[in-house]
């Protein structure tokens, strides 16, 4: 962070060593803007008239690359960040100043990307004592030269986790547990335990004053939590307050605060990084967890192959004052702490990856969006490469730019539902990113109309991108790529349970992560490098490519099943492997620049489905069997939360079946699985509904059946946090109760309704599937026609 008092300084919080913690101050780096000179004979005259200005506080001249020609502009110095603002106002509408750029970049950023700075990395440089005279404060008087990133097992990681009961409507801590990587347990609580190792303490007030001391103590690198921002934190800073309790960390006494960050706020202490796992995971990872819902308990099992410890909280409660009871909850308060830890640990490369990728440090990456990475990667390279970048624009100019609306998209081949033998799967690699590189897509290569130097208009406009300069974009992504492949080969070459394999598998996730968000944020209205034409041209250019191999495919004879953005899945009787790589090798000797096909797998069945509606098949929603019998599932029920485990189980099972030509079988575990739910024998955990509570039960309009089981669980005086996954049962009720009415959450449920379970969750999770045999819902449903089902066979 920085302190200003007559110039600003930079603060570095370090680690020596030999386990001393430093703050090193650098007093020598200035803010700074830079503004670009109507004309080169202007520049004496505007350097004299900035030189006058009070913010100024030195003038340099250079030269930069500025919308991909080169200029001389003045780089303009100011003592305080503050000061960068002031200064602009006042050259803005300065004669012969064209623009004033990067004034709108934060000056922490700025410190980075120019020191090429990254998080857990060990540097060396020279120093001076402070003039202080602190041992731990140092100032810098040399570059910072940095050395190898810091291995695990040198960090001094520390996980907590909290427990509280519920007391006068509010939130009462009785116990805090401590986890680090080096073997430290610890567990204090407000209650008596028989665990001799639980520390115990007056009052919740000591609680606290206990928590600040033992992270004190215990010195982290790292403090982690899972869900701290939201729960762990929040309740303790609201406790601090309450007790008047200084949440006061390391030896400048760094006070806990809420950072904005995005939609939501977050707890960070300055000198003590905060890694939130759950924002990390529900942010950056969402696309690639499976779990039904993100708890710790879910994606612990996930990630590591266990989870939380079992406990009964209704019992838990009751006896809350018990010291038996509290041993046992020391034991999975302990554990909570200790599976953070690991999924902390699990995480590290992935979180550290990308924070070497775009200068962001670790505590932001867990809590950033997609187009904030990109566009860090982006300042970060731009800095390197001696570019100027654009400005982010301002409110007038997103409002004009959202009237501009969407892009068309990507072309489908709509699937033609049934079952096939021998499907093909082939993939571009990183279809958008190589389509910008290949025909030079930035927002200061386009040409409109398409003249020399623009080699030829994008498919279907009158547009394109000049050829004779390389953009900044595709010049970055091309890095990017390149990188990329050479650790795709480096991972071939090793054992998948080694930490190597793992390393460079997160990096390599790492890459392609802000590779594939870079056409999003060409199109994105608040982006610096925004330009519509460059999203709609990409698209296009990727519609071209598909229908180009479609053509080739078939004039081969293939059958082309299915198509969409960089997928195609043809099928032939027969299909070698052979015959395939003759294929690929044709299509990619078409296909331009770093532009390549690539075969993802031959699956021995594929299936297909209707739609719900009208003719032909549904798009992404298919199932394919390879030859180990191992299911790839798109679109599908099972892929949802919001559909109970029966009927997921039911659907997965009833695809394998049909996949294995084994009709009968599957209508028979169909009927099977109706008439144990219509006979009430179904077990409840398997027919829970979970859904997402986004907001306060008291703001929804409509009353949908999850926000009707939280409103009664309130009125019980059961407290449910927004953000909340929440699991209901839809229970017997009354004869004119409504679904809603007959919602309740898993805890409180006694029964359920065997009807809504059969007509909202078993049919529609399978009917799409039988219906290719022209089995109907009337031949599942219908008690009197079940016995005729095998008819369909």
């Amino acid at each position: 962070d920085y302190i200003v008092n007559e110039t600003a300084t930079i603060r570095l919080y370090m680690r020596k060593d030999n386990g001393e913690n430093i703050i090193l101050y650098d007093k020598n780096f200035l803010p700074y803007l830079y503004v670009i000179p109507s004309s080169s004979s202007s520049i004496p005259h505007l350097k004299k008239y900035i030189s006058t200005i009070e913010y100024t506080a030195k003038i340099e001249t250079t030269e930069k690359e500025v919308d991909l020609e080169k200029k001389t502009v003045l780089k303009v110095y100011t003592k305080k960040p503050s000061e960068i603002s002031k200064l602009r106002e006042h050259l803005k509408n300065t004669p012969n100043v064209l623009d004033i750029r990067e004034y709108d970049i934060p000056f922490y950023k700025r410190y980075m990307f120019n020191n090429k700075l990254k998080d857990f990395f060990w540097y060396e440089f020279e120093a001076e004592q402070d003039e202080q005279e602190q041992p731990n404060l140092l100032v810098l008087t040399s570059q910072l030269k940095q050395l190898e990133p810091v291995k695990l097992e040198e960090l001094n990681i520390v996980s907590f986790d909290i427990e509280t009961i519920e007391n006068k409507n509010e939130a009462e801590i009785i116990m805090i547990s401590f986890y680090t990587n080096r073997g430290i347990k610890k567990v204090i609580s407000t209650k008596k335990s028989s665990n001799k190792k639980t520390k115990i303490v007056k009052d919740e007030k000591e609680l606290i004053k206990e928590f600040v001391k033992q992270i004190n103590a215990l010195n982290p690198d790292i403090l982690l939590t899972y869900n701290g921002d939201l729960f762990d934190f929040e309740i303790i800073k609201k406790k601090s307050e309450q007790y008047k309790v200084p949440l006061e960390f390391g030896h400048l006494k760094n006070k806990l605060r809420y950072k904005k960050t995005g939609r939501y706020s977050s707890a960070e202490i300055k000198g003590l990084p905060h890694l939130d796992i759950f924002k990390f995971v529900s942010g950056v990872l969402r696309t690639s967890v499976k779990s039904e819902t993100l708890s710790l308990d879910n994606i612990a099992n996930e990630f590591l192959g266990e989870g939380k410890i079992d406990l009964n909280w209704e019992e838990t409660l009751t006896n809350i004052n018990d010291p038996e009871t509290i041993a046992t909850l020391h034991e999975y308060c302990l554990n909570d702490s200790k599976i953070t830890l690991d999924l902390g640990i699990n995480f590290f490369t992935n979180i550290t990856s990308l924070s070497s990728i775009t200068s962001l440090t670790s505590f932001d990456i867990c809590r950033t969006s997609y187009g904030n990475m990109v566009e860090s990667y982006a300042l970060k390279k731009a800095n390197e490469s001696n570019v100027i970048v654009p400005n982010r624009p301002y409110e007038d100019t997103i409002s004009e730019r959202k009237k501009k609306g969407g892009v068309i998209g990507a072309y489908v081949v709509t699937p033609k539902p049934g079952l096939y033998k021998n499907v093909a799967v082939f993939d571009f690699r990183s279809l958008y990113p190589s389509i910008i590189i290949s025909h030079n897509i930035d927002p200061f290569t386009f040409m409109n109309p398409c003249i020399p130097p623009c080699e030829s208009p994008v498919p279907g406009y009158n547009y394109g991108f000049r050829k004779d300069k390389i953009g900044f974009i595709p010049k970055i992504l091309k890095h990017l790529l390149k990188k990329r492949i050479k650790y795709k080969k480096i991972a071939k070459t090793l054992n998948p349970e080694t930490y190597e394999y793992k390393n460079i598998k997160a990096k390599d996730k790492a890459l392609k992560t802000i590779l594939n968000a870079f056409y999003g944020y060409l199109g994105f209205v608040v982006s610096r490098w925004y330009r519509r034409e460059c999203a709609q041209s990409v698209t296009a250019y990727g519609r071209y490519y598909i229908n180009l191999i479609i053509k080739h495919a078939e004039e081969k004879g293939y059958t082309v099943v299915y198509g969409d953005t960089d997928s195609l899945f043809i099928t032939s009787e027969k299909l070698t492997k052979k015959d395939i790589n003759h294929f690929l090798k044709d299509i990619n000797s078409k296909l331009p620049g770093v532009m390549e096909l690539e075969l993802e797998n031959i699956y021995i069945k594929g299936l297909f489905v209707p739609k719900k509606e009208g003719e032909g098949g549904a798009k992404k929603r298919y199932v394919l069997m390879d030859k180990k019998g191992n299911l790839k599932i798109r679109g599908f029920e099972k892929v949802r939360r919001d559909w109970s485990k029966i009927a997921k189980e039911l659907q997965e099972n009833v695809m394998k079946l049909i996949l294995e030509n084994k009709k009968q079988e599957a209508i028979d575990y169909v009927r099977k699985t109706i008439d144990k739910i219509r006979s009430g024998e179904m077990e409840l955990e398997k027919l829970i509904i979970y859904t997402k509570l986004s907001r306060p039960t008291s703001s929804y309009e409509s009353i949908g059946p999850h926000v009707a089981a939280v409103k009664k669980a309130e009125a019980r005086g059961k407290k449910i946090p927004v953000g909340s996954v929440i699991g209901y049962i839809i229970t017997k009720g009354g004869p004119k109760d409504s679904i809603s009415d007959k919602a309740e959450l898993i805890e409180y449920a006694k029964n359920y309704d065997p009807e809504y379970y059969i007509n909202h969750q078993i049919f529609p999770s399978i009917s799409r599937i039988l219906s290719i045999y022209g089995i109907k819902k009337e031949d599942l449903l219908n008690k009197d026609r079940q016995k005729k089902l095998g008819s369909f066979n």
